[in-house]
């Protein structure tokens, strides 16, 4: 029997509770429904790869915020012909979804390992799986464009189920001893993080020195009992939830649902042991970046670089940019927006503050060169970037 029509919905939530990115998803829907929602909630413990809950279907709600790795269930779900959101890494034909993007996640991956001065990388994914295939293309496309090549290794699924994890880990281990030092490995996902670090273990390799490790996903429990703890790339999973829930509103007020899948740029790398190293073989340079990196929002230029490693601009500038592509004022400023982007996405500072905490003199001049830099104002991607409410 269908509630009164008070203006109440009963949304179901089929998120798994399990693991970190439903648990950060539903922290999103939790800040819908304070803020914006008049919702009532049904939802029980579940695991990404449960069944559909066998009181779905005689149940007459409004709404289903779905999450599953299972076609099954995601098709089962279609026929019930109730307003929902799928939040999965698959793209689902017929039914609204949306997702982390792919391809900034890529993104943010490759430049945090560029940024390292790395030229050899590997990619580690899941046969058969087209969230990890699409990582993995676009890592190969991102590296293409600086003419560098991507080794490639797959767990291979038999039977419908993958491997031993024993089998699987001694064919990771050989072919990680088949790549050239120093390396930069990628993992389609945390858990495939943490087996590519036991393989470098295993096979005697030194992680950072010889290969630095990077993951998807920032599940901070996984990344920190990682030895060495693992660098990732983290979701922006409440803004994911939120975003989910206001599109389910309007789907239940009538609107449309939307042609293609709404994708949510990542919050960014979360640095950790794993890849704190820089694959530079010009000490200079590797001196620079580090001084840098630590300075470049204390307001630092060119010149006081250059004075602390007592060499001429000249010099720094022409050995940086021949391994770097860009000068040491480009970097410095690179570093600068970046952290731009950072207080406007997760804080409400003021222009001016913001200013202060990234370097820069002044807000006004902080307003052009970001613009100049990103192609919006502050205050647009401010806008573009936080989750409304």
């Amino acid at each position: 029997m269908r509630h009164p029509d008070d203006g109440r919905r009963e949304v179901a939530l089929l998120i798994e509770t399990s693991k970190t990115f439903g648990r950060g998803v539903l922290e999103g829907v939790a800040r819908y429904t304070r803020t914006c929602g008049n919702w009532t909630i049904l939802t029980d413990e579940r695991g990404l790869d449960d069944s559909l809950p066998p009181w779905l279907k005689r149940w007459q709600g409004h709404g289903i915020l779905l999450r599953t790795s299972r076609p099954d269930v995601l098709n089962a779900a279609r026929r019930l012909k109730t307003p929902a959101v799928f939040l999965g890494e698959t793209l689902a034909d017929a039914m609204p979804t949306l997702k982390s993007d792919d391809q900034a996640i890529i993104d943010h991956l490759a430049s945090h390992l560029l940024d390292r001065g790395f030229k050899r990388f590997a990619y580690v994914g899941l046969e058969g799986k087209e969230w990890s295939n699409r990582r993995r293309d676009f890592l190969i496309k991102r590296l293409a464009a600086e003419s560098l090549p991507c080794e490639l290794f797959e767990f291979k699924p038999r039977q419908g189920r993958y491997d031993t994890l024993p089998r699987q880990q001694d064919r990771l281990v050989r072919w990680l001893r088949t790549l050239t030092p120093p390396v930069a490995i990628a993992a389609c996902y945390d858990v495939m993080g943490l087996r590519v670090l036991n393989a470098c273990r295993l096979a005697g390799i030194a992680v950072p020195e010889q290969a630095a490790v990077i993951g998807v996903d920032d599940d901070v429990l996984l990344c920190e009992l990682a030895n060495p703890p693992l660098t990732s790339v983290a979701h922006d999973l409440e803004r994911i939830g939120f975003e989910a829930a206001a599109l389910l509103q309007n789907l239940m007020n009538g609107a449309k649902q939307p042609r293609r899948p709404i994708q949510i740029v990542p919050r960014g790398v979360t640095t950790r042991q794993s890849t704190d190293v820089l694959a530079i073989d010009d000490e200079l340079v590797a001196q620079a970046v580090q001084i840098i990196r630590r300075q470049a929002c204390e307001g630092i230029q060119v010149q006081d670089v250059a004075r602390q490693l007592r060499c001429s601009r000249v010099t720094l500038n022409r050995r940086f940019s021949t391994i770097f592509s860009r000068t040491v004022k480009q970097e410095i400023l690179r570093l600068q927006i970046d952290r731009c982007r950072q207080l406007l996405q997760e804080t409400d500072f003021t222009l001016q503050r913001i200013a202060g905490l990234a370097g820069f003199r002044h807000p006004e001049y902080m307003s052009v060169v970001f613009r100049r830099e990103t192609g919006r104002t502050p205050g647009q991607y401010r806008r573009a970037t936080k989750s409304n409410g």
